[in-house]
């Protein structure tokens, strides 16, 4: 039995020095591999987190825009008093002719309520700072600024 032991020990030597090697590379890989996918997963989190504050920007500039239209709608309709301008609609008397109705008969353009030139203004103007807005966060997603 000794003299089996006294030829096998090198090769036991040898299976075990194998065998640390082996270990000890695929270690050092996987050491590798995880560093390159945690460097890959921050540089991720890091382009994530500023196309966010990117867009955080936009959202807070519309925000401000946006509080500030109440005013912005009041001066226009200052302006077109004070410039003796009304906004008009045209009117469609729907097929009837004059002889049919009594009354007067409306034919051609009508001036909106001042209250319903105002929510017009608003509207649109709420409906172009929605679209600036959107644009820009679709310039801020593709990394345009």
């Amino acid at each position: 039995m000794l003299e089996f032991l006294k030829r096998a020990a090198p090769w036991l030597l040898a299976a075990v020095m194998f065998a640390g090697g082996y270990h000890t590379a695929n270690n050092k890989w996987e050491a590798k591999v995880n560093d390159e996918y945690i460097t890959k997963l921050e540089a991720r989190e890091n382009q994530r987190a500023t196309v966010q504050a990117e867009i955080d920007k936009v959202s807070a500039e519309w925000q401000d825009k946006v509080s500030a239209l109440e005013g912005s709608t009041d001066r226009i309709i200052d302006d077109l008093n004070r410039d003796n301008k009304r906004l008009r609609v045209r009117v469609n008397t729907s097929g009837l002719t004059e002889s049919d109705v009594s009354r007067c008969f409306p034919n051609g353009r009508v001036e909106l309520h001042p209250e319903t030139s105002k929510s017009l203004i608003r509207i649109t103007q709420e409906a172009d700072l929605k679209e600036k807005a959107l644009q820009d966060t679709i310039r801020r997603l593709q990394g345009v600024k």
